[in-house]
């Protein structure tokens, strides 16, 4: 494939400069092989390492937990569909009831797997917090971006931001926020291959930026996925 778009002029091999965390570089070449001969990866995580919080529940639609000492409620919302089990606007008013508790100081949303879907999805929690005078602003809400937050979710981040004053902590989302969506699919007639194609042109913010930047950039590392850290979530209960 890198030779295919031009990044490499033999197929059968390619010579990598690999950097280490000293800053020591080194060349190293990486020869092709067969599919058949193709072997999943393998990670040797260190003795101390733990898994941590946000990727505990990633392959979940939404779930929600209380980080008591922090007095703070964490919701990651993965997925914008509904679920077979219940419909979203059940546990919107779960999550309400608890923050009517009136305990709990801060509501931490997830947004950094989630691929998108249907953006109304989370209208039930957003028109809740809407009424509610106490959860507003950045020292309320704080969402969590990054490279794997798209479309719908994008759009989810943008609203909280926009309505409800929310603080955005992270990394910047993997696509331009004026972009196209609301994919409709066909399937070819000969092949049967199914089609996905973009039917709308969405513009949300002014101009053209390449990026939909967090209000606050705090990057994940390679040395952090290592180590089971989440630097991103530290960070927010780090600055109350």
């Amino acid at each position: 494939m890198l030779a295919e778009v031009g990044l490499a002029n033999d197929p059968a091999r390619v010579t990598l400069t690999l950097r280490d965390s000293r800053g020591v570089e080194r060349e190293q070449v990486v020869e092709s092989i067969a599919r058949v001969e193709l072997q999943g990866w393998t990670a040797f995580a260190p003795p101390d390492w733990r898994n941590p919080l946000y990727l505990t529940r990633r392959y979940e639609n939404w779930w929600w937990t209380e980080l008591a000492e922090a007095h703070t409620l964490y919701f990651q919302f993965n997925r914008c569909a509904q679920t077979a089990e219940k419909p979203f606007a059940v546990c919107a008013a779960e999550l309400l009831e608890r923050l009517d508790r009136g305990d709990l100081s801060r509501l931490v949303i997830d947004l950094r797997h989630n691929g998108g879907g249907d953006s109304s999805v989370l209208q039930p929690l957003l028109d809740g917090l809407s009424k509610r005078a106490r959860w507003r602003g950045a020292e309320r809400i704080v969402v969590l971006i990054g490279n794997g937050t798209y479309s719908s979710a994008l759009m989810n981040a943008l609203a909280l931001r926009r309505d409800l004053g929310a603080q955005l902590v992270g990394e910047p989302c993997g696509q331009k926020p004026n972009s196209f969506g609301e994919i409709r699919t066909f399937h070819l007639p000969f092949s049967g291959l199914e089609v996905g194609c973009s039917t709308r042109h969405f513009r949300l913010v002014d101009g053209d930026p390449p990026t939909f930047d967090p209000d606050v950039l705090v990057p994940t590392t390679f040395d952090d996925v290592y180590r089971g850290r989440d630097p991103v979530l530290e960070w927010v209960l780090a600055h109350p």
